[in-house]
């Protein structure tokens, strides 16, 4: 018959024997020990240990998990190349033309004339008194009497304007100091007005 002891702790009782036939229980691992009377600590009964089986197969692969958040704007790119340039368009309507006339023709003189219809400019170098005879303008025309001599307070220059036209109101205009000038427009076709 044998004795059965528990609450044995193996580590402490290594060194011990007990009576034959004492059987103990090393409660860290809950082996048994059977004494034989001789043996310190005891014999263990049972086998020992079978080694560790062989891995199980691989479970099935789990359902996907639901999708994350959306992640943030990335930078803007570059800007690309400019286009080619695209075609011309239509031209634009003429405009409307402009009123009068330009004359561009610059003439000298040294005594009486009558104005020509291109004349633009006239330049009076008299060594005596002198009239310029004006012509019937048209609207917007223009022109410039300038004593040229320097003795206009001397040798006076008239300018009469033509038929019944008028300059500012009046038949004829004197140019009485030297090197004056008179700036000529015409309104209408008619008279001429100082500018």
């Amino acid at each position: 018959m044998h004795k059965f002891i528990s609450n044995y702790i193996k580590s402490a009782y290594s060194s011990v024997t007990f009576p034959a036939g004492t059987i103990v229980t090393d409660e860290s691992t809950g082996k048994l020990y059977i004494h034989d009377g001789v043996t310190a600590g005891g014999i263990q009964l049972g086998g020992s240990t079978g080694g560790g089986g062989s891995t199980g197969p691989t479970g099935p692969t789990g359902s996907t998990g639901p999708t994350g958040p959306t992640g943030s704007t990335g930078s803007t790119g570059l800007t690309g190349a400019t286009g080619p340039t695209g075609p011309t368009g239509l031209t634009g309507p003429t405009g409307p033309t402009g009123s009068g006339s330009s004359n561009s023709t610059v003439r000298t003189v040294t005594s009486s004339t009558t104005m020509a219809s291109n004349d633009g400019v006239i330049f009076c170098n008299q060594s005596a008194a002198m009239t310029v005879t004006l012509i019937a303008p048209s609207s917007g025309q223009r022109l410039t009497i300038k004593d040229y001599s320097g003795t206009a307070t001397t040798n006076n220059i008239t300018i009469a304007a033509a038929g019944s036209g008028k300059i500012d109101g009046a038949s004829t205009l004197v140019i009485n100091a030297n090197y004056a000038s008179v700036d000529l427009v015409s309104p209408d076709a008619t008279n001429w007005s100082i500018v």
